[in-house]
């Protein structure tokens, strides 16, 4: 498994401990030890379906196969590469201060 690429892909370390609620060093410490909790890996899987899965995660990919050929990522996936679904990507905080200003 390519931890580190994986972190990278999702956004770097800061976007990753953002998204799981953990610390930015405990993130590191996931990528030294070359290991992601398989509840974190699941809900990355669910974010990004376009990533190429099979070679991120190498030797640990037949244990997520029923997840990435889910209809509905699966959907989501080829909707992406065609770019009939953009990937949302969220409001920075001073944007929603400035809608909220304005009102």
């Amino acid at each position: 498994m390519n931890v580190k690429q994986i972190v990278q892909l999702m956004g770097g370390r800061n976007a990753v401990s953002r998204l799981t609620g953990v610390p930015p060093h405990y993130v590191s410490q996931m990528q030294s030890q070359h290991r992601l909790a398989d509840h974190y890996l699941r809900f990355f899987i669910a974010l990004r379906p376009e990533l190429e899965w099979a070679v991120l995660l190498g030797d640990d990919y037949c244990r997520f196969i029923p997840l990435i050929n889910d209809k509905a990522l699966t959907r989501l996936r080829n909707g992406r590469k065609n770019g009939r679904i953009k990937h949302k990507k969220s409001p920075k905080p001073i944007d929603n201060v400035n809608r909220l200003a304005s009102e």
